[in-house]
């Protein structure tokens, strides 16, 4: 009874028919922002008179830029993110007393995690939609600040719906007959002459020109040496062999190196890039800057990171290794070039932040994700050579 009762006091449980003002609250990572960017169009579409704000974390809100789906754009730090739970709680709260202030008819904060939600306390007289893991018609701790909210079966392995999907769901959750998959668009990133000029400048430099077939990889998950970034990592060795025997079928193929700062030593130990025909431009490129990149080349190989997703705003012709994470929820979003290659183990996606499988006598010879390791590079190449044949039509 008591969350009930706290439900009352801290949200608006009757949806405004007509809201003037609407806030979005997801504010990372690259990944989630772009994936979001469907939901944003259908949001515009059902309130064109309304007023639509969000916050994002400053390293990816060139992601939004010249989208017009959005009145405004508030940027936070990582500090506002990450750290620990008290000095985050304080941080965030402190933010978002300001933001409350507005008195926004609507607020979206599509998140599980409860230290993220504990902000929307703040915004009592306001409707409010976001996620959770508790069972509809439950009123607990990790939802009682929420007037609706998506439910996201944790047991459901592997997924049913793409993220992408579960952010249109919230609109359905507002007008039951709005239908989220015959309203689905794809993802929208909007790129300018800025970009197009500083990827043709590199090119120039470089002596490349259209006789020559550009392919994009993106060998690390964002960061690659992180805990939770090196499960979805594939062992270095396979994007360099990938690339040799892609080199050795077409020699005037170029190839750029694509990740950010963090990533730049990562890619050097590879020991591949020779500063004209395999380039590293990790770090050395901005995200709008990284996609024109894409938009001007033939292929992408990745892991399955944020790049992956602007593949899928462009309709890129993609190759996305994957492992522990799961595919039907994270993989390409509407792009039919895309090919996802995963093996077909019991245990995978495991959603595990450090590798399940037992060593044996059959495994110890294999690093860790056992099963990005089982991926070949004689496997990417031969899917890699069929789209790039298919675009040659």
């Amino acid at each position: 009874m008591i969350w009930k009762f706290l439900r009352l006091f801290f949200t608006n449980t009757n949806p405004p028919d007509e809201p003037k003002k609407i806030l979005v609250i997801r504010e990372a990572a690259i990944g989630d922002v772009i994936l979001i960017t469907p939901f944003l169009k259908q949001l515009r579409k059902l309130y064109p008179k309304a007023t639509i704000e969000y916050v994002v974390v400053d390293w990816a809100s060139s992601i939004l830029a010249h989208n017009s789906n959005i009145d405004r754009v508030y940027q936070v730090s990582n500090e506002l993110i990450f750290g620990s739970k008290m000095d985050l709680l304080k941080k965030r709260l402190s933010f978002f007393s300001e933001l409350a202030k507005k008195n926004y008819d609507i607020v979206f904060s599509p998140t599980t995690q409860l230290i993220y939600k504990a902000a929307l306390l703040l915004f009592r007289n306001t409707y409010k939609i976001g996620f959770d893991t508790v069972a509809y018609g439950v009123i607990g701790l990790s939802n009682f600040m929420l007037s609706d909210y998506v439910y996201i079966d944790l047991k459901e392995i592997p997924r049913k719906r793409h993220v992408a999907q579960l952010y249109l769901e919230m609109l359905r959750r507002l007008h039951p007959n709005y239908n989220v998959q015959a309203e689905t668009t794809g993802l929208e990133i909007f790129l300018s002459d800025v970009e197009k000029n500083r990827i043709d400048e590199i090119f120039q430099s470089l002596g490349w020109c259209d006789e020559h077939e550009f392919i994009a990889i993106a060998p690390s998950a964002g960061g690659g040496v992180k805990p939770d970034a090196a499960i979805k990592t594939a062992p270095p060795e396979k994007f360099v062999q990938t690339i040799r025997l892609l080199r050795e079928n077409n020699p005037k193929r170029r190839f750029v190196m694509i990740g950010s700062k963090g990533e730049r030593d990562y890619v050097d130990k590879m020991a591949l890039c020779d500063g004209k025909n395999i380039i590293n431009l990790c770090g050395d490129l901005t995200l709008l800057e990284s996609t024109q990149l894409l938009k001007q080349s033939a292929l992408l190989i990745s892991n399955d990171s944020g790049v992956s997703h602007m593949a899928s705003a462009l309709k890129l012709n993609h190759i996305v290794l994957f492992g522990a994470t799961d595919s039907i929820e994270f993989g390409p979003y509407q792009n039919p070039n895309a090919k996802v290659l995963k093996v077909a183990l019991p245990c995978a996606p495991c959603r595990e932040n450090h590798c399940m499988v037992e060593e044996s006598t059959q495994t110890k010879d294999f690093k860790r994700p056992y099963c990005l390791n089982m991926i070949t590079p004689e496997e990417i190449v031969e899917q890699a050579e069929m789209l790039l044949k298919k675009r040659a039509k």
